[in-house]
């Protein structure tokens, strides 16, 4: 917002400080096109997007969120068992440590409010558990302006996906779900979603979720009917050559999908001479990520 508040101070400078003595109407002409110029700069940075974060708000009971347009609240989240760091993407990203239930209440509540601006919100590794994901899902429901949404690695489990997914708000276009422990019941889950009416979701991220060739092949389903999604993470599942054949199948039926993400899947030749097989009737896919999966 530095060189609008810099235009505007000019502008006002201009009207403060050019002699009144002597003016023409054209002069005053120039003048009052020039006070409209600084009355349209300033409410330009009036609204003007505010990033909101943890930083200054390590407490969401006490925050006030009017104004936030995006919301981080996301740190690192970090596998203990095989010493993952789940922390790519993230922009100033801090230590993890678990919302507690009162300040997902007091979100919740503040998406509800009329006020409520937000249209990003990133909770990437703070623990949500399927009773926080009911709570944020209350929020969510109703708030038509949020646009991109990160649940990562919150330990959402089964029911915690079903509460979150009942609720999204239509407006959603962007949804990142790795590492939450969704497996194939999950990964059916979400195909149902997009299946549905009036979504304009167009990016999904499902990697790191132990989804498998079942799973694979509800989402391949859900593909051949999809009109929206164009960009879809499966990276660093199990969907194997079962779950490539259904997913190359329904390529060939999907003209949207543009970007495809399969790398450790333990996908073989037999799966990615599927997934080459779909594309040949495709002419809108442009990027199929296939790495690490022992193709020959």
């Amino acid at each position: 917002a530095d060189p609008l508040h810099g235009l505007l101070l000019l502008s006002v400078g201009g009207l403060l400080f050019v002699p009144m003595a002597g003016i023409t109407s054209a002069g005053l002409s120039w003048r009052l096109q020039l006070l409209r110029f600084a009355i349209a700069l300033f409410l330009v940075t009036a609204t003007s997007a505010r990033r909101c974060s943890r930083a200054e708000m390590p407490n969401l009971v006490t925050a006030n969120l009017n104004g936030c347009t995006s919301l981080h609240m996301g740190c690192i989240p970090y596998d203990g068992e095989n010493g993952t760091d789940f922390s790519s993407g993230t922009v100033g990203a801090t230590p993890c440590s678990s919302l507690s239930v009162s300040e997902i209440s007091a979100l919740s509540a503040s998406l509800r409010s009329e006020g409520a601006a937000l249209t990003e919100l990133e909770l990437q590794g703070t623990v949500l558990g399927s009773k926080g994901a009911s709570m944020l899902a209350a929020g969510l429901k109703d708030h038509s302006k949020l646009t991109s949404l990160s649940v990562a690695s919150c330990r959402l489990g089964g029911s915690g996906l079903q509460s979150l997914l009942r609720e999204l708000p239509s407006s959603l276009m962007q949804l990142d779900l790795r590492h939450n422990y969704i497996d194939d019941d999950g990964a059916k889950v979400i195909a149902s979603t997009l299946k549905a009416a009036a979504r304009r979701l167009n990016r999904l991220d499902i990697g790191w979720n132990g989804v498998g060739a079942r799973g694979a092949r509800a989402l391949a389903e859900a593909l051949r009917m999809n009109p929206e999604l164009t960009d879809l993470s499966l990276s660093w599942n199990a969907v194997k050559d079962r779950g490539a054949k259904a997913l190359g199948d329904a390529l060939s039926y999907n003209h949207k999908l543009t970007t495809l993400n399969l790398d450790h899947n333990a996908i073989k030749d037999a799966g990615a001479a599927a997934i080459a097989k779909g594309l040949k009737d495709n002419s809108v896919m442009r990027n199929v990520e296939i790495a690490h999966n022992g193709v020959s």
